[in-house]
C-alpha cells in the first residue's frame, strides 16, 4: 500500500493515479517497502499527454470552506445577497446532490434576507422622512387611540 502525498489516503500499490484526489501517485514509493531503494526509472511517464483527474472531473462534494465563504459573503446586503443568490441558481442545477442541496438553502437564505433587507431599508427610510417632514407623531396616535 502506499499513502497519496496529498490527500494521505492509503492507495494500492499499482494505482498511477489517487482515486480519492485524483493526483498522479506514479512515482510515490510504499510505505511498507525499503524507503532506501531507487524510484524505477520514469521516462516514459514525462511524456503523458492525458490530463490528470482533478481537470477532467468535478469533485463530487463542494468543500466545506466554500460553502462557509458563500454563506458569510450572503450576509452584506444587495451585492453579497445577489452573488449568493447566483451562485444558488448555479449550483441547484448541478448533477450531485451536494450542490443541489446547498444551492437550494443557500437560494432560500439569499431570498429572505434580500427580503428583509429591502423592509428594514424601506423602514428607515420611512421614519427619516416621518422625523424630517416634522410631524408631531404623539398627535396621530392620540387621534388614533380616541
Amino acid at each position: 500500500m502506499k499513502i497519496c502525498p496529498y490527500c494521505q489516503n492509503n492507495i494500492k500499490d499499482e494505482m498511477k493515479k489517487c482515486p480519492f484526489c485524483g493526483s498522479t501517485v506514479a512515482l510515490i514509493r510504499s510505505s511498507f517497502y525499503d524507503q532506501s531503494a531507487p524510484l524505477p526509472q520514469v521516462e516514459h511517464l514525462l511524456n503523458q499527454t492525458d490530463t490528470p483527474i482533478a481537470f477532467t472531473q468535478a469533485s463530487p462534494y463542494l468543500a466545506n470552506g466554500v460553502k462557509v465563504f458563500v454563506s458569510i459573503i450572503a450576509t452584506i446586503p444587495f451585492i453579497g445577497q445577489i452573488v449568493a443568490i447566483i451562485c444558488a441558481i448555479v449550483w441547484m442545477n448541478a448533477k450531485d446532490q451536494d450542490r443541489k442541496s446547498f444551492g437550494s438553502a443557500l437560494l432560500s437564505a439569499g431570498l429572505i434576507l434580500f427580503f428583509l433587507t429591502c423592509m428594514f431599508c424601506f423602514g428607515y427610510l420611512m421614519i427619516v422622512a416621518v422625523i424630517n417632514s416634522g410631524i408631531d407623531l404623539n398627535e396621530i396616535f392620540n387621534s388614533i387611540v380616541k
